[in-house]
């Protein structure tokens, strides 16, 4: 999870100025509308992506296939 840059909440965007090519920052909803211009930056939501399957097992013994 992602702690907006400000507030430390939970974040539910990455933000960077519209001109800009590489930094970005994670943001929570409230402080994009009380602190920035939207206007002035490009937003894209922060995605939860999901655990690869049988990629790791308690223990972490490798997964042999057919067992």
């Amino acid at each position: 999870m992602q702690a907006c840059c400000r507030c430390k909440n939970a974040a539910g965007f990455w933000v960077m100025a519209k001109d800009a090519r590489v930094v970005r920052r994670p943001w929570c909803l409230s402080c994009v509308t009380e602190f920035l211009d939207k206007d002035e930056v490009a937003m894209t939501r922060i995605e939860a992506v999901p655990r690869a399957r049988g990629a790791f097992v308690p223990g972490g013994r490798p997964v042999r296939p057919g067992s």
